[in-house]
């Protein structure tokens, strides 16, 4: 399975049924995919619950530094 950026398809090749097939399906999820930027991950991942502690996000396709993030 693989993603294919460039025309927003999910592209799937295989198959198995005692046997494998050599299938090739595509879903287009133009209308579903989210932004082009993901939180790869949060440290720490957990927090105190009065808040106060610095968190560090890590992702890929962040643009603009300057972002302010709240959590509820």
């Amino acid at each position: 399975m693989t993603y294919d950026k460039k025309s927003s398809r999910l592209v799937i090749f295989g198959g198995w049924n005692n046997g494998w097939y050599n299938d090739l399906h595509t879903l287009n999820v133009q209308k579903i995919v989210g932004p082009d930027y993901a939180v790869t991950s949060i440290d720490p991942p957990l927090g105190q619950l009065t808040g106060g502690v610095t968190v560090r996000i890590t992702g890929q396709g962040f643009r603009d530094a300057g972002i302010r993030v709240l959590f509820t």
